[in-house]
């Protein structure tokens, strides 16, 4: 069940990435089903191969999508589906943990609202690809980059997207936890400014999903 599962996933990032580079999406298709069938063979070793180089198939589908995001970091495209848009939704749906800092890095990337196709009624955390993405990846190594980024953030919206995307992760109780615990590791009088953003931080998890500011156009 669980390979089942990750074949779906798969196809779905596959065809993601189709749209990114322009290729046929029925020859991907065609290779990933030519895997899939060889996976009920009897032989074994047909099926050990098949198995194997699907789990290529997504290493390597993650690792050029990193390669695109580092590129699209750069300078990202706010318009709804660009290749920053597209690659992120990869990203997310991988929970590639070697994308996270370059995430972390465009956390307050937002979608132009005037791109958005007309009549589609969006969710407004849609309208924060960087942010959803990491709330998809989850873990611990996502809220850690978060919480450290918050200790030095002072851009306001910035901030609230951070918390946002924390509390996510987290949930309001562990997210706090995590704040108060990183306060107490900045104890010198040098760390005030540390101790007043992580304490801000805290605070602004009581507003939950609320955190996340209205798109700008």
């Amino acid at each position: 069940m669980r390979l089942l599962l990750f074949i779906c996933a798969m196809s779905v990032s596959l065809v993601l990435l189709v749209c990114l580079q322009g290729q046929d999406m029925q020859d991907v298709t065609n290779e990933v089903k030519k895997r899939c069938d060889k996976m009920s063979s009897e032989d074994k070793q047909t099926r050990r191969r098949a198995t194997a180089e699907l789990l290529w198939f997504r290493s390597e589908v993650s690792s050029q999508v990193r390669e695109i995001m580092r590129k699209c970091a750069t300078k990202p495209d706010p318009s709804w589906e660009s290749t920053t848009h597209l690659a992120l939704q990869v990203l997310g749906r991988y929970r590639d943990e070697d994308a996270i800092p370059i995430i972390i890095g465009i956390i307050d990337y937002q979608i132009d609202k005037s791109t958005v196709p007309a009549g589609d009624k969006l969710a407004r955390s849609a309208y924060f690809p960087a942010a959803a993405a990491l709330s998809e990846m989850g873990g611990q190594y996502v809220a850690k980059s978060l919480v450290a980024r918050l200790q030095k953030e002072e851009n306001e919206k910035v901030i609230r997207i951070c918390v946002w995307t924390l509390f996510k992760v987290c949930g309001n109780d562990v997210a706090a936890f995590m704040l108060d615990d990183e306060a107490t590791k900045h104890k010198d009088e040098k760390d005030e400014k540390v101790r007043q953003r992580l304490g801000k931080a805290k605070e602004l998890l009581k507003e939950g999903d609320s955190l996340l500011p209205p798109p700008d156009k």
